[in-house]
């Protein structure tokens, strides 16, 4: 179970960048990304099994793995953009949280036109019966 030592492991890291944030402000942002990087690192460590019932799942529903693939990276693109935003946020930078933010969306889009563009020819075929 490595929600309970994310769980723990943020809990702790919380209350240091609270420390160090009072003493040294500047530091409190790295040591974010820092910690952040920790907690990143355990939930790489969780993937395996993720992938695994999903190739599971595709194989009985007979679903194209490729659309799982998709689906499995534009959430890798939202959690990162989502991260990246509230550390600029944090940083009391908004503008750039807005674009990050922005660029993730944009990402997101692009990664999509294959699967857009599939339903669109199913569609087309459905029509012309």
């Amino acid at each position: 179970m490595y929600i309970l030592k994310i769980v723990a492991i943020s809990i702790i890291l919380t209350i240091l960048c609270l420390v160090v944030k009072q003493y040294k402000p500047e530091y409190a942002v790295i040591m974010q990304i820092a910690s952040f990087c920790t907690i990143a690192f355990l939930l790489i460590l969780s993937l395996d099994e993720l992938i695994q019932m999903i190739k599971d799942i595709a194989d009985m529903s007979e679903v194209d793995i490729t659309f799982l693939t998709l689906l499995i990276k534009a959430l890798g693109v939202a959690i990162i953009t989502q991260v990246a935003m509230q550390i600029c946020n944090d940083s009391n930078n908004k503008t750039l949280a807005f674009g990050v933010e922005l660029s993730g969306k944009i990402a997101i889009l692009s990664m999509c036109i294959p699967m857009i563009k599939a339903v669109a020819q199913i569609a087309i075929k459905i029509i012309k019966g």
